[in-house]
């Protein structure tokens, strides 16, 4: 997860909490699985917030989301950064930290949506951001189908049949998911030439995509 200030000044604490992917924070079962890196450059540098009209509603919202964030309680946030981006729905900051919020609480779905929607309002300091994370949400992903039983080898020949439909749909559902991430990784990368995490990243799902493009010729 993208942990640095240029996120979000209203949440730079927290954003530089939330590295769950990453050399200190494996979820991975097998030590053959790559992790991407987390980084934590550019601490200091803050991004002013956006001043919002009538934003009563909004500055409410999002201090309820922060007091959420802090005690922990993931889906709670996520509800009220829903109301701010309906307060104000061209904020990207908050679009963003919904995503950080479902991320945390493991809608990786949701969060890459809300990632993708940061993306596209045009605020170049949250674009790079958002696209990084949209690479950690999807490479999550493809981790936990990896970590799912229906991606392990099939036990017993009576079920094996079975199991094996059910492993061939975990690996392609994984390609799936690790194309995404490399796509995503690729498009930080070319949005900020200097993010060596980026470029790292992308070639750790490069990769993982090989090793499990390597399972499936196996099956």
């Amino acid at each position: 997860m993208k942990a640095n200030a240029r996120q979000f000044i209203q949440t730079v604490v927290l954003a530089c909490t939330i590295c769950v992917i990453g050399a200190n924070a494996q979820t991975q079962s097998s030590p053959a699985i790559p992790s991407v890196t987390t980084p934590s450059k550019n601490a200091s540098q803050k991004i002013e917030p956006r001043k919002v009209v009538d934003s009563a509603a909004f500055r409410a919202a999002v201090a309820e989301a922060r007091k959420a964030m802090d005690a922990g309680d993931f889906a709670a946030a996520e509800k009220a950064y829903a109301q701010a981006i309906a307060a104000d729905s061209s904020n990207s900051r908050a679009q963003f930290n919904q995503g950080v919020a479902q991320y945390k609480s493991q809608n990786l779905q949701g969060s890459s949506e809300s990632f993708a929607a940061a993306g596209q309002i045009g605020d170049p300091a949250v674009a790079e951001g958002a696209m990084f994370n949209q690479g950690d949400a999807a490479y999550s992903g493809a981790i936990k189908i990896i970590d799912s039983d229906d991606f392990k080898e099939p036990v017993g020949a009576s079920a094996q049949d079975q199991e094996n439909t059910k492993r061939k749909e975990a690996i392609d559902a994984a390609i799936e998911a690790a194309t995404r991430a490399l796509t995503h990784f690729k498009d930080a990368a070319s949005a900020d030439q200097l993010d060596i995490d980026a470029r790292y990243n992308a070639e750790t799902a490069t990769r993982l995509l090989k090793m499990l493009e390597e399972k499936k010729k196996e099956e």
